[in-house]
C-alpha cells in the first residue's frame, strides 16, 4: 500500500470517528481466524525436487491467518481496510490492505464512484469469463473481503436497465491468480437489461496491452427451482506460458516464460442451479477456458517431467540439485486455478436450520484429474465457522495428482459487529 492510500485511510477513519459522534456514520467489522493444514503429496515434480534437493521448497504443513476488516461509510464517502496476520512454518507476515476507498456522488440520474472500488460481474459460480475488473477468486477456503482497484465508475439506471461504464488501473494484487497478471490502464462497461424471467448482460473492454474484449451472458429463472445461466467471452490478448523448445532438457535457468498471446481465446460457461422445498441445492456447471494451457501444451510437461525423473533415476555427471531445480519449475506450471481448459463442476449443498453442508468436485475430462472440496458451515447471530477439507485427486499422470498439496484441512471463524 502506498503512502498516499494509507494516508488518505487515516484521514478517512480519522473523519469517521468524528461522524460517529454526530450519529451520521454506518460501520461494520468483522474478526476472521482461519487455520489451514497441508499434506504434501509423495508425487509430482516438486515431490521428487524435494527429494533431490531438500532445500528447493520445504513443505509448510500448517499456516494460520488473524484478521481484522473495517468497513464505513459515511456521507459520500466509503473505506474498508483489513489487518492480516498470516504466521507460517517459516515466519510470519502483516499486512494493512485498503480494501476500498470512494467518494460516490449523483448527477442527472447517473451515479459515479472515484476511487478504489470492488467492481465483480458475471453470473457463473466455478468461473467467471466476464469479471473483467475484479477478476475475483472463485472456490477458495479462505473468504475474507475483496481488494477492489482504482478507477472512475458511472452507473446509470432505468426501470429494467442499466449501464456501467468503468476507466480502471490494472495491477496485480497480493492474492491474484495469476500471479503475472499486466500492468494497464482499461476502459470497459456492461450493459444489463432484465426481460421478464431473465437478465442479459453485454461486456466489452480495450485496455493498452490486451486490446478489445468483448461477451454476454444471461440468467433465466425458469421455474420456482430451476435456474439457468451462460456466459461467453472472446478474450483480447493474454499471458499464457510457453516452453522453450530450445532449452536443453537441464535447463541453467527456467525454460518456461509468459508470453503475450495474440491470437483470441474462447472462454465460456453454461450451468444451472437446482433448489427443492427441503433446501437441497446443486449447482452444475460445464467450463471451458481457452486462456488455460493447452493439451499439446501438457504433453510436453509431461514428456519433459519423464525425461527428468529418467535423468534423476541413473547415475550421472549431472548434479542431482540442478534436476532438482528444474523439477521445481515443472511444478511451478501447477499454480493456476483451471489447469485444462475443459472441465466440469457439481456443487451440492443443504441448508438446515444454522447448517450448511457442502461438497463440491472440479472434474478434468481429460485426464480425469479432479479437485474435491467438502465442508459443513454454521450460522450463528454473529459467528460464522466454517469447517472442511479439500482433495487433489485422479490418476498418476494426471495433472491435479501431481500438485504439491495432496490434502488440505482448513477451519475458519468468523465473528461480525
Amino acid at each position: 500500500m502506498t503512502p498516499t492510500a494509507r494516508g488518505l485511510a487515516v484521514l478517512l477513519c480519522a473523519a469517521a470517528c468524528s461522524a460517529h459522534a454526530q450519529g451520521d456514520l454506518l460501520t461494520s467489522s468483522a474478526l476472521r481466524l482461519y487455520g489451514e493444514g497441508n499434506q504434501r503429496s509423495s508425487d509430482g515434480p516438486l515431490a521428487q525436487a524435494n527429494q533431490l534437493s531438500p532445500s528447493i521448497a520445504p513443505a509448510q504443513k500448517w499456516s494460520a491467518v488473524a484478521e481484522a476488516d473495517f468497513a464505513a461509510r459515511w456521507k459520500a464517502l466509503t473505506a474498508g481496510v483489513s489487518l492480516q496476520s498470516t504466521k507460517t512454518e517459516s515466519g510470519t507476515r502483516n499486512r494493512f490492505i485498503l480494501d476500498e476507498l470512494f467518494a460516490g456522488a449523483e448527477a442527472a440520474r447517473v451515479h459515479f464512484s472515484l476511487g478504489k472500488k470492488v467492481a465483480s460481474w458475471d453470473v457463473g459460480y466455478s468461473f467467471r469469463p466476464n469479471d473483467l475488473i475484479q477478476q475475483e477468486p472463485r472456490r477458495v477456503l479462505f473468504q475474507h473481503p475483496l481488494e477492489g482497484r482504482p478507477m472512475v465508475l458511472a452507473e446509470h439506471f432505468g426501470t429494467d436497465s442499466a449501464f456501467t461504464a468503468v476507466a480502471y488501473r490494472h495491477e496485480p494484487r497480493a492474492d491474484d491468480k495469476p500471479a503475472f497478471a499486466l500492468k494497464e490502464n482499461a476502459l470497459a462497461m456492461r450493459s444489463y437489461t432484465h426481460l421478464g424471467p431473465a437478465d442479459l448482460y453485454l461486456y466489452g473492454q480495450w485496455g493498452e496491452t490486451t486490446r478489445a474484449t468483448a461477451g454476454t451472458s444471461a440468467s433465466w429463472v425458469a421455474t420456482d427451482s430451476l435456474e439457468l445461466h451462460g456466459s461467453y467471452r472472446k478474450t483480447g490478448r493474454y499471458p499464457a506460458p510457453v516452453l522453450d523448445a530450445a532449452a536443453a532438457l537441464v535447463a541453467s535457468q527456467s525454460p518456461y516464460a509468459f508470453v503475450q498471446q495474440r491470437d483470441r481465446a474462447d472462454q465460456a460457461l453454461l450451468g444451472f442451479t437446482w433448489t427443492a422445498e427441503s433446501k437441497l441445492s446443486f449447482i452444475v456447471e460445464a467450463i471451458y477456458d481457452g486462456t488455460a494451457p493447452s493439451d499439446a501444451f501438457w504433453s510436453a510437461w509431461q514428456s519433459r517431467t519423464d525425461a527428468l525423473l529418467a535423468v534423476a533415476a541413473s547415475p550421472g555427471p549431472v548434479p542431482v540439485t540442478a534436476v532438482g531445480g528444474n523439477l521445481g519449475w515443472q511444478a511451478t506450471q501447477l499454480s493456476a486455478n483451471l489447469l485444462r481448459r475443459k472441465n466440469a463442476f457439481l456443487r451440492a449443498s443443504w441448508s438446515h436450520d444454522r447448517w450448511q453442508p457442502a461438497i463440491d468436485v472440479l472434474y478434468s475430462p481429460v485426464d480425469r484429474g479432479a479437485v474435491a472440496t467438502a465442508a459443513l458451515a454454521w450460522q450463528g447471530e454473529r459467528i460464522h465457522i466454517d469447517v472442511g477439507g479439500r482433495a487433489f485427486l485422479g490418476p498418476e499422470k494426471s495433472l491435479y495428482a501431481q500438485t504439491p498439496v495432496k490434502r488440505v484441512v482448513f477451519l475458519q471463524l468468523t465473528a461480525a459487529f
